[in-house]
């Protein structure tokens, strides 16, 4: 059975370089404040916040719940 390349043979930027989160803007069209990313990884929430994006931390569904109501999302 074959591994899946490591890291390192990636090609492209990863989170939570800001290329990434510009590169998914620039591909759908879309401003970076009409996006909401959501991660349970504070690193890449920053990385995502640092350009622009509505970015929530996932910790518990009940909090990510509140989070989004409190951006006008319903679910």
């Amino acid at each position: 059975m074959q591994k899946p390349p490591s890291d390192e043979r990636r090609a492209g930027p990863v989170k939570p370089d800001p290329a990434i989160y510009r590169l998914l803007c620039t591909r759908y069209a879309v401003a970076p404040e009409r996006c909401v990313f959501i991660d349970d990884s504070l690193r890449n929430v920053e990385g995502a916040r640092g350009v622009g994006m509505h970015a929530l931390h996932f910790t518990n569904v009940g909090r990510l719940r509140g989070d989004l109501a409190a951006l006008g999302v319903r679910c």
